[in-house]
């Protein structure tokens, strides 16, 4: 009976005699130490829940269970992001036991979501479980900072609920003693205190509506009239309606802003929904589909205060890029390597190899006119004579070089180009460091030191010039373009539109929920203090955006060949040919099939 909880005490009963001895155990557990508390709930946001309705959203509300007590938040319609801004209050929960336990044992808070519906009983979305935070009679009072416990639906992500809770001890001698709250509103609910929710300052959010994409059909009905509304933390804005999508599937209006009051803190920043709905007859909307975006970060812009300082920083980023000397690694270009070897030390396994070019001589210093003689006079003109014939022979081989590059075809240039990335791979086996290998022209950097004398194990001679003909490579990729260039969103970003219930594991990532997508971008910034634009009346984000006028574009697509086909004939051959597909166009070219290859030359 020695692992007993501080704090209680064994009530043992009377044994009978029954002839040998033993040791009885406890009737029951009885405690004299008892505290009272109040446990504080503050339920501020939510992001990222499921839906649980057909049409995408969800109507959550919070239940928050603590021993025997409960309670519950108010609801919020058709959001996946609901702002509760609630503080719960649960009065006179007894705990049994030593202080200093409690406190560093608590018994958990189980937090419940749930989805209301108008007609039926509420349905479960996801729950989650928090510890809180003890201040006892004796201690100094600290509010608690909020934080994010991430909710579950079963194995299901159901996305995270900003909150926190403390539970502060009543004091015997003053049960008042308590920090103060809120006054209620005119519905009794008890807000955050001011001290617990996040300090906020005043961001302009800038948007721009390029189109919609690819939108299905809504309860049996094609999409014709869709219209973007944005909304973050209570305040959002809506974008012009399309009148035809069929016709024209990009809005009139390009970008406007809103106001709103954000966290100082990044990780406390509210999500940002974007929906999308449909104007039918008779003044009906119909949702179309919602998209939900959690992190703002991605769309923070700092504007440039000191405007003058800017085009001098770009000056000199123009300068150093139009340098020939700025693709040569630093090392290289600074002094030149006039050593007959060099010494490196490799790792036994990795071998790097540098090619070096000859760097011309560095010019000597000029001297003043009148202290030049005749002897040094004729050193110069026969240094000029030299320089000029070096010249003419160079002119002579440019020009031959240029006429050799009239001769070679595209083919030459392709195959140089595969055994140009061949070489980069055995290089560089792994894909990561032949990408970054990509980058650097045609040098490799390394930090190369001269040493008198080494080991001859460990010395290497400068390589010599490579076989290979000196000629114009292509730049080849080997997957999708998208990959290689993010997407092709350096200024429009593609968002997925989504209707449905997610609450099922099976389908919650399924593309039968997307709908349709949004193409637009966001521009997040510190709103400015006398309330203008920054830029002459005109929105950040539509700098260097072309207009999203419809027009007729003439679309070549050049096709080569194609190498290593599957086999779709019995005797190992394809008789392959193409398809093209853009949107709702198709061409196929089956009577220019090329018979029995699977390595086809189509031009």
């Amino acid at each position: 009976m020695d692992n007993l909880p501080v704090g209680y005490e064994t009530e043992i009963p009377s044994s009978a005699s029954s002839g040998h001895s033993m040791v009885p155990s406890p009737a029951c557990l009885r405690y004299k130490t008892v505290h009272l508390f109040q446990l504080r709930a503050h339920m501020y946001q939510a992001r990222g829940l499921i839906a649980a309705d057909s049409t995408g959203l969800s109507d959550p509300f919070a239940k928050v269970t603590f021993t025997s007590h409960c309670q519950t938040t108010k609801i919020i319609s058709q959001t996946l992001s609901p702002t509760w801004n609630q503080m719960l209050l649960f009065n006179g929960i007894v705990l049994h036991g030593d202080g200093e336990e409690i406190a560093q044992f608590p018994p958990e808070i189980v937090i419940e979501l749930y989805d209301d519906d108008a007609v039926g009983k509420a349905e479960y979305i996801g729950s989650t479980v928090a510890a809180p935070v003890v201040r006892l009679a004796d201690q100094k009072y600290e509010p608690p900072k909020l934080s994010y416990h991430p909710v579950y639906c079963g194995n299901l992500s159901g996305g995270d609920i900003l909150a926190a809770f403390e539970l502060l001890e009543i004091p015997d001698s003053d049960p008042d003693r308590l920090p103060p709250v809120d006054p209620p509103d005119v519905t009794q609910i008890y807000p955050v205190p001011a001290n617990i929710r996040p300090v906020l300052s005043k961001y302009r959010v800038e948007v721009l509506f390029w189109g919609v994409r690819e939108l299905k059909k809504v309860q049996l009905l094609s999409v014709d009239r869709p219209q973007v509304f944005i909304e973050c933390a209570g305040r959002g804005v809506k974008s012009s309606v399309i009148q035809s999508y069929k016709k024209n599937p990009n809005f009139s209006v390009l970008a406007d802003w809103f106001e709103v009051e954000l966290p100082e803190n990044e990780l406390l920043h509210p999500p940002l929904s974007i929906c999308v709905v449909d104007w039918r007859a008779f003044g009906r909307s119909t949702l179309v589909g919602t998209h939900t975006i959690n992190c703002l970060k991605q769309f923070l812009f700092k504007p440039q205060l000191d405007l003058q300082a800017t085009p001098s920083r770009l000056d000199i980023a123009e300068t150093e890029k139009a340098s020939p000397e700025s693709s040569q690694p630093p090392d290289l270009s600074q002094e030149p390597c006039l050593a007959d070897h060099i010494y490196a030390e490799v790792e036994q396994g990795k071998c790097t190899v540098i090619e070096l070019e000859p760097s011309p001589a560095t010019p000597p210093a000029a001297e003043p006119q009148h202290s030049i003689s005749e002897p040094e006079k004729d050193r110069k003109q026969k240094d000029r004579k030299k320089s000029l014939r070096r010249s003419t022979k160079r002119k002579k081989r440019t020009i031959a070089d240029e006429s050799a590059e009239n001769v070679i075809d595209w083919w030459s240039k392709y195959y140089a180009s595969i055994l140009k990335m061949q070489k980069m791979k055995e290089i560089f086996p792994s894909e990561g460091k032949a990408e970054e290998c990509k980058q650097t022209s045609d040098y490799i950097e390394l930090t190369v030191e001269e040493e008198p004398s080494k080991k001859k194990d460990k010395t290497f001679k400068r390589k010599q010039q490579e076989t290979t003909p000196n000629l114009a490579t292509l730049q080849i990729y080997e997957g999708d373009l998208e990959s290689e260039f993010n997407n092709f969103e350096d200024w429009v970003k593609t968002f997925q539109l989504l209707r449905g219930k997610s609450n099922d594991e099976v389908h919650a990532d399924s593309e039968d929920r997307i709908i349709g997508k949004f193409k637009g971008s966001f521009r997040i910034y510190p709103s400015p203090e006398d309330g203008s634009l920054l830029d002459g009346g005109q929105p950040h984000i539509l700098q260097g955006i072309p207009p999203n006028h419809s027009v007729n574009v003439l679309i070549r697509v050049y096709i080569v060949a194609a190498f290593n086909l599957s086999p779709a004939d019995p005797d190992g051959k394809s008789d392959p040919y193409i398809v093209l597909r853009l949107g709702n166009t198709e061409i196929k070219d089956r009577e220019n099939y090329i018979p029995k290859q699977l390595n086809p030359v189509f031009g």
